[in-house]
């Protein structure tokens, strides 16, 4: 929403010592910058195991930036269209982005197919319970202290973890694993995917409602469910001149690929170039 490049490296690729958790096993950090190759470089400092984080990865020395300007001819591309056309139908204006999007790609000479996914609910409601059981399993003594300083949408949000049960987290599990297995398999004849990240342009922040609202629409959730790395960059303007957005994801620990492909968009295009008014 804010016409930035955003990556969620793979799961454990960057530590999070020192961040304020949400959930344990879903929670990324990963950097935000102007473009494709500034993150890829900002990654590359980033990235790397550490013995203070249990849930730290250590895939082995890797180039993030490697590759970045080979373009994407040859390369099998996913679209996962169902999420944004079907299962959450999002914004024309960011419809009409997506599949230009898909079309460009395939004129620069990748194969473009499309890419059949669980249904996005699924992994909606897996993360919703996993985030809100492990969330106030963290929070709840701050929220017994402190809870005027958390605002309103996160208090409550968090709050509801504690009508959860332990059935529902351990089934939440399970529905993890099955998710990620239907996902890796789906995965195994395509480089890189392309779906929605957000399926609506900004609201004012101010606009509780509205955020409140359209915070759930989003395609991003999938992929905190299986780890796998995705990067979230412009993808043009609506005609009032707000953000829209693209997701590229990619196979677990090939943020090199994503990025590759991200480039090769990104070079295309002007996005990345432009302002929002007032930025």
């Amino acid at each position: 929403m804010c016409a930035v490049v955003g990556m969620k490296p793979s799961y454990g690729l960057v530590s999070r010592r020192g961040v304020l958790p949400l959930a344990y096993s879903l929670d990324h950090v990963g950097p935000m910058t102007r473009s494709v190759r500034d993150n890829a470089l900002l990654l590359q400092v980033i990235a790397g195991p550490d013995g203070e984080d249990p849930g730290s990865a250590n895939p082995g020395p890797l180039e993030y930036s490697a590759g970045l300007e080979q373009g994407v001819r040859g390369l099998k591309i996913g679209l996962v269209r169902h999420f944004y056309s079907q299962d959450m139908v999002a914004h024309p204006e960011q419809i009409a982005a997506l599949d230009a999007a898909a079309e460009l790609l395939r004129e620069l000479g990748a194969e473009v197919r499309d890419l059949r996914l669980p249904p996005l609910d699924q992994y909606a409601t897996c993360t919703r319970i996993i985030i809100r059981c492990e969330a106030f399993a963290i929070h709840r003594q701050w929220l017994a202290t402190r809870a005027e300083d958390y605002g309103d949408l996160a208090r409550q949000r968090i709050l509801d973890g504690a009508a959860v049960s332990a059935a529902d987290y351990i089934d939440a599990l399970r529905l993890r694993a099955r998710l990620t297995r239907q996902t890796m398999a789906a995965f195994a004849d395509i480089d890189v995917a392309l779906t929605a990240s957000n399926m609506d342009p900004a609201c004012p922040i101010e606009d509780a409602d509205a955020c409140a609202r359209l915070y759930p629409r989003q395609a991003r959730q999938p992929f905190n469910v299986t780890g796998q790395p995705a990067l979230a960059m412009p993808a043009g303007f609506t005609r009032d001149g707000l953000p829209l957005s693209l997701q590229l994801i990619g196979h677990p620990f090939q943020e090199a690929m994503v990025y590759r492909v991200g480039r090769a968009y990104e070079r295309a295009t002007s996005w990345s170039e432009r302002r929002p008014p007032g930025l």
